[in-house]
């Protein structure tokens, strides 16, 4: 959607801004044009239909898209008690916080938003995250969700990427752990994350 595009965008921006020269202007404009397409729950709705779902990766749900908006926000230095922000925060503590591993991607982003908002609730999350992961040997990684194992795009004659929404999904954890201050977890994430790169 071009909700999620632009939120792309000033999150790109932002990590960019101490290698080169981003205008400051351009940034505010998008930030101002998110804030604007905000619902009155909280909430951060697609703002166009998507045709080509596949695009969409792993990220397809008004949590998981209201949770990846907030986090641009954040990381774009929008305060937590932002009126914006808050709202998001209060929708995803809300209608969100579902007990079990049924969307372990959701799951992840928000635990990793909720720390990076130091939000009350973060701690609770990250115990839940601990519980819905998986442990290979010295590794340890997320499902994207129970039913990860479907091969998503395939029936349309596109690549697999069921294994790479588990990828999305255990980096997206290893951010929340590390920002949790949870060093010693993340070695078997990381050690799971590097033993899937292309030969």
């Amino acid at each position: 959607s071009f909700l999620r595009l632009t939120a792309f965008v000033v999150r790109t921006f932002s990590q960019a801004r101490g290698i080169i020269d981003i205008d400051s202007k351009v940034q505010q404009e998008a930030i101002d044009w998110i804030k604007a397409k905000q619902s009155q729950d909280g909430s951060f709705p697609g703002v166009c239909r998507v045709i080509h779902k596949e695009m969409q990766g792993c990220s397809g749900g008004e949590c998981s898209l209201t949770a990846y908006v907030t986090l641009a926000l954040l990381e774009a230095g929008v305060p937590s008690n932002d009126s914006s922000v808050a709202s998001a925060l209060a929708f995803l503590e809300s209608n969100c916080l579902v007990s079990g591993c049924d969307n372990n991607y959701a799951l992840a982003l928000t635990s990793y938003v909720f720390c990076k908002a130091d939000h009350f609730k973060a701690d609770d999350l990250i115990q839940t995250l601990r519980d819905c992961s998986t442990t290979e040997g010295d590794t340890v990684h997320w499902k994207y969700s129970k039913e990860s194992q479907h091969c998503y795009g395939h029936e349309w004659g596109l690549p697999c990427f069921g294994r790479s929404c588990d990828v999305e999904t255990t980096a997206y954890a290893l951010l929340a752990f590390t920002c949790h201050g949870d060093v010693g977890s993340s070695i078997n994430i990381v050690r799971w994350l590097t033993e899937q790169r292309n030969p």
